[in-house]
């Protein structure tokens, strides 16, 4: 079940730990159904991290994101079924075969 929202993602209060140290703090943006956006920023501010929360690939430490509707530590299952990514370039290796890429996808998916 999704909650209707003029959102495509809102994100409260997003902060991300890796033992001490602090890759996203305390975030909070919207992105509105339609509207283009982008991150911007060095290298090391979080960027990454955060779109792979938002891709449910990694789980917040604390704060909230709810994407199309769906808290993204809840419904992963019903996100994944409705998003595309991309992996960035460095995933996708000359030597990898499709069965290497279809364990990633796997692992994704299952996580």
């Amino acid at each position: 079940m999704t909650k209707e929202t003029e959102y495509a993602i809102e994100v409260d209060g997003l902060t991300k730990r890796y033992g001490d140290l602090l890759a996203v703090n305390e975030i909070s943006f919207t992105v509105k159904k339609g509207e283009v956006f982008a991150f911007l920023g060095p290298n090391g501010a979080g960027k990454t991290t955060t779109v792979e929360i938002i891709e449910t690939i990694r789980t917040p430490t604390s704060g909230k994101v709810i994407l199309l509707g769906m808290d993204v530590t809840k419904k992963k299952r019903d996100i994944v079924q409705r998003i595309g990514v991309l992996p960035g370039v460095q995933l996708v290796r000359p030597d990898n075969g499709p069965g290497d890429h279809s364990v990633l996808l796997a692992a994704v998916l299952r996580a």
